[in-house]
């Protein structure tokens, strides 16, 4: 990913932190980029990352629009 990002222009830094570091930082906002990663057959597994109610998303959805749903 660094040399793809790096053909555009783009520099990208990865720090290599233990479990406890990423919450700390996660938690006080301190990144530009972090990673997450769900996997599930059910799309519903996006619940807990968009969703501001969701107990894992205080830190990972608060610069997001309002969720879109479809009518009934």
């Amino acid at each position: 990913m660094q040399d793809q990002l790096r053909k555009v222009g783009i520099e990208l830094k990865l720090n290599v932190v233990t479990t406890a570091e990423w919450a700390a930082n996660n938690a006080a906002g301190n990144y530009d980029l972090t990673y997450n990663y769900m996997t599930r057959a059910d799309p519903i597994i996006l619940q807990t990352i968009i969703d501001p109610r969701s107990a894992n998303s205080s830190t990972l959805a608060t610069n997001l629009y309002a969720p879109q749903t479809l009518p009934k």
